[in-house]
């Protein structure tokens, strides 16, 4: 006999897998259709942020491909954007850390999505090199290791030294960065929607190295009023709308310019 909530959480973890594999599927495509192609070893995984890299072979397929135009790769910022919803629904079970009743918390999250909109606009605003803009072809070198590398990419915060000894930031950076993890899934799910869509159309963007990316997506859930309104009004829905107590008190810091600049 099994549960509702383990029946969820099924179905989230099969969400993820075909995510997975779609990926897998069309970076080996991508990677099939131009030489010099190299493969270490046969029946690759491929992934981007969102798997772990403990559950993928130790292989690598390496080549140069075309990159993206500035065209393809907007439409595919769109493609994936508009599949937020199905990337929220993948990473519930990391609101697990709230309570059980997670398809409620959710709820907060799929109303207040400006936190991760405006993030992944700044992070692309902050790509340089991001896609071609000129009719001249360019060709990008892609490391599927790298990939695999950069799988296991996950938030925490890196208080300030102005905040370090708050005693109202020593308290909620905990519940802050639960928040912030849930967000860091649905991003690195969309990311992996991205470049799914641009391998489908037999073209590529520069990938960054594990600690750029990292840097990067950090850097941008700071100095935004939008993404500060948004943090706010998801911590007040998860705590006074959806039952989430441990919240109540917590989104002052949580939702507050001050501290979201400094963490």
């Amino acid at each position: 006999v099994t549960d509702d909530k383990t029946v969820a959480g099924t179905i989230a973890n099969g969400r993820l897998d075909k995510i997975e594999k779609d990926l897998e599927k069309a970076m080996k495509l991508l990677t099939s259709m131009h030489a010099p192609v190299n493969v270490d070893a046969s029946d690759s995984g491929i992934a981007f942020p969102t798997v772990s890299a403990d559950a993928m072979p130790g292989s690598s397929i390496s080549g140069n491909v075309p990159m993206c135009s500035c065209k393809e790769a907007e439409g595919c910022r769109k493609e994936s954007g508009a599949e937020m919803g199905e990337c929220m629904n993948s990473c519930e079970d990391s609101l697990k850390v709230f309570g059980d009743d997670t398809k409620a918390y959710l709820e907060c999250f799929s109303t207040n999505t400006d936190v991760i909109v405006e993030a992944e606009n700044c992070l692309i605003k902050n790509q340089t090199e991001y896609c071609n803009s000129g009719s001249e072809s360019k060709t990008v070198f892609i490391d599927q290791s790298e990939l695999v590398k950069l799988a296991d990419i996950t938030y925490s915060s890196e208080a300030d030294e102005s905040i370090m000894t708050n005693y109202l930031w020593k308290r909620d950076e905990p519940k802050y960065n639960k928040v912030q993890q849930f967000l860091q899934c649905t991003k690195n799910c969309l990311h992996k929607k991205f470049y799914t869509c641009a391998a489908q159309k037999g073209c590529a963007v520069p990938v960054p190295t594990v600690d750029e990316l990292t840097a990067k997506m950090r850097a941008c859930t700071k100095k935004s009023t939008r993404i500060t309104q948004s943090m706010f009004s998801t911590c007040q829905c998860l705590a006074w709308k959806k039952g989430v107590t441990d919240l109540r008190g917590s989104c002052v810091v949580i939702g507050n310019q001050y501290y979201i600049d400094r963490a």
